[in-house]
């Protein structure tokens, strides 16, 4: 690890001990949603509901689970950036960012799909795909409307700075599955503290952009 990637990592656990109680709650939150729709799908399969009924009940809870998940992790993701830039980070944050769901949903299903189908294909494609839009996350969270504009502004961002995100994706995968490994409660500390790595790595590459490329807050 490199001393700059060492400074970004010290500055996001340095951030998750002042701010860790909001990171927990919102994550709190996820894990709760996902605890109400196992319930609500064990229930409604023990009603004794035809099939026909049943699987676009399924489909229904399934689809408005991964909308408010992906509001929650866009209020993550910009509660990371408060962070960085020297705010209060709030679980207010976390919960005022439902506006994003759809957009975050579809955004991230196109980045999935891609990054997929380059490591099925040859691995290092993935890899490169994964890299070069990286940051689309924080573009959107910040004030880009359109989920293609955030991966075209990612691209821009990415351009000349790419193996240094990578080093810092392989130092977050290298710590979530840390995390994971711990019946994955160490992820309620790994998780905020890659995102909040990634916020601080994302401010920094965009001080070393075009001021364009950067939007407003």
């Amino acid at each position: 690890m490199t001393g700059v990637a060492r400074s970004h990592l010290r500055t996001a656990w340095e951030l998750l001990e002042h701010h860790w109680a909001a990171f927990l709650l919102a994550q709190l939150t996820i894990v709760a949603a996902w605890v109400a729709l196992e319930i609500a799908v064990v229930a409604a399969h023990r009603s004794g509901i035809p099939a026909v009924a049943f699987w676009p009940l399924w489909s229904c809870l399934h689809l408005a689970f991964f909308w408010v998940f992906c509001g929650l992790m866009a209020g993550i993701h910009r509660m990371a950036l408060q962070a960085v830039d020297g705010g209060i980070p709030t679980f207010a944050t976390a919960v005022g960012s439902f506006n994003r769901s759809n957009t975050y949903l579809f955004t991230s299903l196109l980045y999935w799909v891609a990054v997929t189908g380059g490591l099925v294909l040859a691995v290092v494609p993935g890899l490169v795909v994964a890299v070069t839009f990286a940051p689309f996350r924080f573009l959107l969270v910040e004030g880009t409307q359109n989920g293609l504009s955030s991966l075209r502004e990612a691209t821009l961002l990415s351009a000349s700075h790419r193996w240094r995100i990578f080093r810092t994706l392989s130092v977050s995968a290298a710590l979530n599955l840390g995390g994971a490994a711990f019946l994955g409660v160490g992820l309620l500390v790994t998780f905020p503290l890659t995102v909040l790595l990634r916020a601080s790595q994302f401010r920094a590459l965009q001080d070393l952009s075009l001021p364009t490329i950067r939007c407003a807050p």
